[in-house]
């Protein structure tokens, strides 16, 4: 089949081993897909015994039957394929030699788990992290190639106890270089990943103070008076434009899993309260 292109999402594609299609008497022709794994090489281990022996085997005995591990890479490739190349069915077949077996095993397409589980994580992956580097590479350049850092944070995680209050002050920064100015209109791309907040590139020159796709360490005044340091990642902007004086983000510290709507950043940064901790 060659390479299949996603046709809502360009930036994923899927090559399948073939395409089959399956007739029957009365019923108009069912097309899937097929992709082939061989395993096992230079082991003398037979199906039954690689389940029991090697801890990553892809499959996995489940009512006394051979079935593919739901949590296993072959897994979420069918899936991913299913969904971009929009087919029902793949027959995944996982062969091996010494001694001769053969497992074929029919997978249908899950769209609730490519929705929810694979195809937020794949976005995010290549707007924060594989498009900066495409769109102004820094390999060989200074300070590096840029690492990708938490390029995603979930949006279904738990609230948790002792996270900072949006109500306190805060204090310390560092000026960024002028060959960060780049990045900075880059950043706004990377926001296209959430699923709360899609912002599109403006037209218009960027300023050099960005904060979306951001990691930062940020200062916060305590209950006690004293400061502490926390380390997060600015998701998006929930009003105004990203480096507005008064505009609204959504950030994510960490080990505190429920986002905190801050009014203050770009205020934070002149103050010295807030710091860039990504390049």
């Amino acid at each position: 089949m060659g390479l299949v292109i996603d046709k809502t999402h360009k930036f994923l594609a899927g090559s399948p081993d073939g395409k089959v299609t399956e007739e029957e008497i009365g019923k108009p022709p069912s097309v899937g897909l097929i992709e082939i794994k061989n395993v096992l090489y230079r082991k003398d281990t037979s199906f039954t015994d690689a389940v029991k022996q090697v801890k990553n085997f892809c499959l996995e005995l489940k009512e006394k039957k051979l079935q593919v591990k739901r949590s296993h890479n072959y897994y979420y490739q069918c899936q991913g394929l299913l969904n971009v190349c929009n087919k029902p069915w793949i027959d995944l077949i996982v062969r091996t030699t010494n001694p001769y077996e053969l497992h074929v095993e029919r997978i249908f397409k899950d769209s609730v788990f490519w929705t929810h589980q694979m195809q937020p994580k794949l976005s995010s992956f290549f707007f924060k992290a594989v498009l900066p580097e495409l769109s102004a590479p820094r390999i060989s350049k200074y300070p590096g190639i840029r690492e990708p850092g938490i390029w995603f944070v979930s949006r279904s995680s738990p609230n948790l106890e002792n996270q900072p209050s949006t109500s306190t002050s805060h204090t310390k920064s560092r000026k960024r270089k002028s060959d960060q100015n780049l990045d900075s209109c880059l950043s706004n791309i990377s926001a296209a990943a959430s699923n709360t907040v899609t912002l599109k590139r403006s037209r218009r020159k960027c300023s050099s103070l960005k904060f979306v796709g951001r990691r930062i360490s940020h200062e916060w005044i305590e209950d006690d008076g004293t400061g502490k340091w926390y380390k997060g990642t600015v998701t998006a902007v929930i009003d105004k434009n990203d480096g507005d004086e008064d505009a609204e983000y959504e950030v994510y510290y960490e080990n505190h899993k429920e986002a905190n709507i801050v009014d203050h950043l770009n205020d934070d940064f002149k103050k010295g309260s807030l710091k860039f901790i990504d390049i």
